[in-house]
């Protein structure tokens, strides 16, 4: 019986082999059984070809994630100089205010 497990790894080897397809998908797609697809994914895990794919997927979001974090810093860095040119222009205001 193939646990949840298996089954999170068989959809992963039809997310790297045929874009993000369910098991469902597929056996629609291609008109085989779904045991017959499991049996073929197992044949390609066997050879570990499910594990080479891993690591480059896990890379990948990997740089995807450092993309974001940079995007994120980025981010930080321009409110922080605007709330720093608020703070100026508050200080201005307010000594505009109170001269009057």
């Amino acid at each position: 019986m193939i646990d949840h497990e298996e089954n999170a790894l068989l959809e992963a080897y039809l997310y790297f082999n045929y874009g993000s397809k369910t098991i469902d998908q597929m056996s629609e797609e291609i008109g085989k059984s779904h045991s017959a697809i499991k049996m073929a994914i197992h044949r390609e895990k066997s050879k570990g070809f499910l594990k080479k794919n891993e690591k480059e997927h896990a890379r990948m979001l990997l740089n995807e994630k450092k993309e974001e974090i940079q995007v994120l810093q980025s981010t930080i860095k321009f409110y922080q100089s605007v709330c720093k040119e608020f703070a100026l222009l508050s200080e201005v205001v307010l000594k505009q205010v109170n001269s009057q």
